[in-house]
């Protein structure tokens, strides 16, 4: 007879059998450690030869080079020291997460350190105080506690989905934004504009955001899952038509993301042989940069993604090492304490000073969001709310969630935390606690299947890879 819950001790304390001895391990991590080596160096390579030449002299992220020998090696001694220790396999969420944070932002940040002088360590050492954190509360153990399972929850979670999306789409024709479709490259910001001013009007933005980015990648990854090609293709097309009306690039980006995911966890594909494609797209990107006219791609892909977050973080935490610190009285403390910055959006204020006097709005993740608001405090605060998000993904997934799932649908919002917006906004706006809670009802019937008959293995491990330790430890189990 089934129970209404299921206690995490009882999943997160089982022994775990070896399913690897120490010298596949060690090997693994050297792997692992070459490949982040190599990633740097194509990102240093992109500085030189791309960044430094188009944008060196940027009025808003200048990209100069101020080279010294010592630090440029001690940059490196930097770069490698969290891939000793974080984790580096497909068994969990905790892989992807830390190569998104290396990726996106720690490996940027150790190449400005190491090829600008004028770059201060202070950034580093909060980003790999942020690593460290998440990483030690990502391992910590959970407390006796019950996981609902709701009846139905994988019918549930794709009902409500379809539902958002068919929302979006009437809500783009009722307020008239599909009359600003366009596909014009050179015309997005003029036309993203139009559209912003009719679809971000209070708790509706919230709701298109959440229909964009978690809701019709959720589709779309369980249509690979499921290998249903009309669900495939329909959060295709969506993801094409959001684009259109909204004009952000990442709708593009989106599909491809949620495919790389499903390939991941389905081939013989390692974390660090995808972080080893990651370093030779870059360098063919560059070459490309280099010897053809193809712009705007290198910027949008080089630049934009690596090297933009990694400046603005540096400037971030530049500017409040002078200024005092916000304390979240620009938002959800804004009505206890009063200070300079209430009633003030922060990103407004850091980009009116890094500017020198524009009026522009300056994103920025984690590190420097962290920094802002209470300094290191903050930044722990923040590394530590990361870390237990992974956590409960972590436990979702020893529950029967396919692992794949988190990966394609957390991969964007993940990175828009460590490297583009405040947690708070990154939370709630970007759709970590929606993903969170979609995949928490789809993953209720996996849980239901997978204590209650034998046959849902098969699938979990066609998902997970036919040697992962977590299809090995569910057959044991069984």
């Amino acid at each position: 007879m089934q129970t209404s819950g299921v206690r995490l001790s009882s999943l997160i304390r089982q022994p775990v059998r070896p399913t690897a001895d120490w010298g596949h391990v060690l090997a693994g991590r050297v792997k692992f450690i070459c490949a982040v080596f190599f990633f740097r160096v194509s990102l240093d390579a992109c500085y030189v030869f791309y960044m430094n030449p188009v944008f060196g002299t940027h009025f808003l992220t200048p990209m100069p080079i101020d080279f010294g020998p010592i630090r440029y090696l001690l940059s490196y001694f930097l770069a490698l020291l969290p891939a000793t220790f974080v984790p580096c396999d497909k068994k969990n969420f905790s892989g992807i997460f830390f190569l998104i944070a290396l990726m996106f932002i720690y490996l940027p940040l150790t190449c400005m350190f190491g090829l600008d002088a004028t770059k201060h360590y202070t950034a580093i050492i909060l980003a790999l105080l942020a690593i460290g954190i998440s990483f030690l509360i990502a391992r910590t153990e959970l407390t006796s506690t019950k996981i609902p399972i709701v009846p139905n929850g994988e019918k549930v979670a794709v009902y409500i989905s379809y539902a958002f999306v068919i929302y979006f789409i009437g809500y783009s024709f009722a307020t008239g934004a599909v009359m600003n479709i366009n596909f014009d490259f050179t015309k997005m910001y003029e036309y993203r504009d139009l559209t912003q001013e009719v679809l971000d009007v209070g708790f509706f933005s919230y709701l298109d955001l959440w229909a964009q980015k978690v809701f019709n990648p959720f589709i779309l990854a369980v249509g690979i899952y499921r290998k249903n090609r009309l669900m495939i293709i329909g959060a295709i097309l969506c993801q094409i038509f959001f684009f259109a009306v909204t004009q952000h690039r990442d709708h593009l980006v989106l599909p491809i993301v949620v495919y790389l995911a499903s390939q991941l966890y389905v081939r013989r594909l390692t974390i660090a042989g995808l972080l080893m494609w990651s370093a030779m797209l870059l360098g063919a990107l560059l070459i490309l940069a280099v010897s053809a006219d193809v712009e705007p791609i290198p910027s949008l892909i080089i630049r934009r993604a690596f090297f933009v977050p990694a400046s603005l973080t540096f400037d971030w935490i530049r500017l409040f090492s002078d200024l005092p610190k916000v304390y979240w009285s620009d938002g959800v403390l804004g009505s206890f304490l009063h200070t300079r910055y209430s009633g003030e959006s922060v990103q407004y204020y850091a980009g009116y000073f890094i500017s020198h006097g524009l009026r522009v709005n300056l994103n920025v993740g984690l590190v420097g969001t962290g920094f802002a608001q209470a300094g290191y405090i903050g930044v722990i605060l923040y590394a530590a709310i990361l870390g237990f998000v992974v956590k409960i993904v972590n436990t979702m997934i020893h529950s029967g969630l396919p692992a794949f799932l988190p990966a394609a649908l957390l991969f964007a919002p993940i990175g828009t935390a460590w490297g583009n917006a405040d947690l708070p906004a990154a939370l709630l706006t970007h759709g970590i606690f929606v993903g969170i809670v979609v995949m928490w009802l789809y993953g209720s019937q996996k849980r239901r299947r997978s204590f209650g008959s034998k046959p849902v293995l098969a699938r979990r491990e066609a998902i997970h890879g036919s040697g992962s330790a977590v299809a090995r430890r569910s057959r044991a189990d069984a």
